[in-house]
């Protein structure tokens, strides 16, 4: 049975923490103290390499540098230099500051974080060249895009749009047109052959067996626009001899040279369809940059997080051994006091029952305090060595303590958070992709029209040979001009325009029921439809949490202020009972209650600091300012402020 004089001291204490915490809240809402001090941190992680231009590779002077491979190789995971000096040391002192310049150093979430940013640009640099945005991790890319969409295959839209002047038997003939990617091709080839083939009929060729050397080469360069336009220039040549003086000209060597144009008139048409795979392969690099501030910022405000935690937890043992030096002296003045004959000797096992416990929970606060620093650690090294796993971490920074100044109005906290929220931005980011994907899916709603023109001349030249056949006469005067004649007569040729082959065409393609289209640009009308919905409800969320965030502040500000309240009234009823007890007049029971009071008020107090500190950190990570507010600088962003003026 507990003595009267205990149940009033725990009744008192009772009513008093229940009359504090019923104090308003908004009374004590106070301003969180400037967040960090010291120069700006950058997020450079130094696993992730820093300079990467996968845009850039060169220009016409440096032109093998577009077949070389990006070298990137492999990440550094060695512990940087601050964290190996620590680490061998044997302890980390570390301030909040200190600690944040270490993580962002070292923290593998946020080197994944960068190395998913840098995955953008060689995305970005796939549509500049006419291909379909893929994307980054987190981006929606509309499975619509890639159904035909424009840019899936930026080759100008021609079914006519190869030149059949390559034929071996020679001569471009023909209406064709041309295009290709917007990245510029050059096309080679080149064959040599030799054939002996017996002859059924010898009167045709004046032999029983053929014999055909021949060699034929062939260069084309081509290219098409985001205007709908294609080009394609095409040079083709050829040398033939064969065992027979059945031919006019035996060898022979033809050569011809040849432009073909297509332009799009219906579908493809226009220059914003055909740049609108490049402008959300240019979201997505603002998309990367948005994601990864995301990132940074879970990583940022998890190892803020744990400092406190850490903080809180060395807090801790500070409150556990002070209780223990008190349970120390209470055994001292139990033990004087027996021995004087003033409390009976039973007294002496309370107070060392009261010891044992204080000395116990001295060894679980440094148990709880080693756990928190190794999961600080985790934020601080790239790799657990010997000498990270037995070093002791030591936060050099005490927990917060609320200002004077008032918190912003909540209005003015979800304007800002509106504002500067990356999952916002992400979302914002995915509209504007479909918006372009609509617009897409619109275009190829139409009938695919492309007209088309081509230019060939050609030239031949060769020896000339006598007519077995006196019925056909060979004219070879009014054919070459020459009788003996080679390569360069046949190039001559060429550009006299004596054999010119032109034409104009054009493809038409019109689906009839066109239901394949149809329903893609519904499909891609309704994800736009949908994701202002997901917008607008990420927006709702991100006003709750900060209004939710913001009544946690307050309330944590309430509580630490009870909580101090609490602790000195405490203290003053220790005081009292350990007075009255040391002249003879008290009971143990009271001395041992108001030490544990005391210390469970002081266990309090170190909480609700705790919680205050990490009540700021999430009103700033819900908010998108905590990298500011901690002074965290990104780095350069991927975004760029325009698309390459491409023709």
């Amino acid at each position: 049975m507990l003595s009267k004089s205990v149940l009033a001291l725990l009744a008192a204490a009772s009513l008093t923490l229940a009359a504090i915490a019923q104090q308003p809240a908004a009374v004590h809402a106070q301003q969180a103290p400037a967040a960090s001090a010291g120069p700006e941190l950058h997020a450079t992680n130094s696993a992730v390499p820093q300079k990467l231009d996968f845009t850039s590779r060169g220009g016409w002077f440096s032109f093998w540098q577009r077949y070389q491979p990006a070298n990137i190789g492999l990440p550094n995971l060695t512990n940087p230099a601050p964290v190996q000096r620590a680490a061998t040391s044997g302890t980390f002192y570390l301030s909040l500051h200190e600690m944040l310049a270490m993580a962002l150093t070292a923290d593998l979430d946020i080197a994944n974080a960068s190395y998913g940013k840098l995955e953008a640009e060689p995305d970005y640099l796939r549509t500049l060249a006419g291909g379909t945005a893929r994307g980054v991790a987190g981006e929606f890319i509309s499975s619509a895009l890639f159904s035909g969409a424009i840019g899936a295959s930026s080759t100008g839209g021609s079914s006519g749009g190869g030149s059949n002047a390559g034929s071996v038997n020679g001569g471009g003939n023909g209406v064709h047109g041309g295009g290709g990617g917007y990245d510029p091709s050059f096309n080679f080839q080149f064959q040599d052959e030799h054939s002996r083939q017996p002859l059924g009929n010898p009167v045709l060729f004046g032999t029983s067996e053929q014999v055909l050397n021949q060699n034929f080469g062939a260069a084309s360069f081509g290219q098409s626009f985001t205007t709908g336009t294609g080009y394609t220039v095409t040079f083709f040549s050829y040398r033939s001899y064969q065992n027979t003086n059945q031919l006019f000209l035996n060898p022979q060597v033809a050569s011809d040279v040849s432009l073909g144009m297509q332009q799009s008139l219906l579908r493809g048409a226009r220059r914003s369809i055909n740049r609108a795979g490049m402008v959300i392969g240019a979201n997505s690099l603002k998309y990367a940059d948005a994601n990864y501030k995301d990132q940074v910022t879970t990583a940022v405000s998890q190892a803020i997080t744990q400092y406190w935690t850490l903080a809180a937890a060395q807090q801790q043992i500070a409150i556990t051994e002070k209780a223990e030096q008190d349970a120390q002296k209470t055994l001292d003045d139990t033990n004087a006091l027996v021995q004087n004959g003033k409390v009976p000797a039973a007294n002496r096992i309370t107070a060392e029952t009261g010891l044992s416990t204080a000395i116990s929970a001295v060894l679980q606060a440094k148990t709880d305090y080693a756990k928190a620093a190794s999961k600080l650690k985790s934020f601080l090294v790239k790799r657990w060595t010997p000498n990270v796993i037995t070093a002791r971490v030591v936060p050099t920074d005490t927990l917060p303590e609320p200002q004077a100044a008032a918190l912003a109005p909540v209005h003015q906290l979800v304007q800002r958070a509106l504002n500067f929220s990356p999952k916002l931005a992400e979302d914002r980011i995915n509209i504007n992709n479909i918006d372009l994907t609509v617009k897409i899916r619109k275009d190829s709603l139409l009938p695919n029209l492309t007209v088309y023109a081509s230019y060939t001349s050609s030239g031949v030249a060769g020896v000339g040979v006598n007519c077995s056949v006196p019925a056909f006469p060979c004219p070879l005067a009014n054919i070459t001009g020459r009788s003996i004649a080679g390569f360069g007569t046949s190039l001559g040729n060429i550009f006299s325009y004596r054999a010119p082959d032109y034409g104009v065409g054009f493809d038409l393609s019109i689906p009839v029921w066109n239901r394949t289209n149809r329903a893609d640009e519904a499909t891609a009308e309704l994800q736009a439809a949908q994701y202002r919905i997901n917008l607008q409800n990420d927006e709702n969320n991100v006003t709750e949490k900060v209004n939710e965030d913001r009544i946690e502040l307050e309330g944590q500000v309430a509580q630490l202020k009870s909580a101090q309240t609490a602790q000195q009234q405490f203290q003053q009823a220790l005081d009292n009972a350990r007075a009255k007890y040391q002249l003879g007049k008290g009971t143990i029971d009271t001395v041992e209650a108001a030490q544990s009071a005391l210390t469970s008020a002081a266990k309090a107090v170190v909480a609700a600091q705790q919680a205050y500190a990490i009540a700021q950190v999430t009103l700033a990570t819900d908010s998108g300012t905590l990298l500011g507010d901690y002074h965290i600088s990104l780095g350069a962003p991927l975004a760029r402020q325009g698309i390459p003026n491409l023709p």
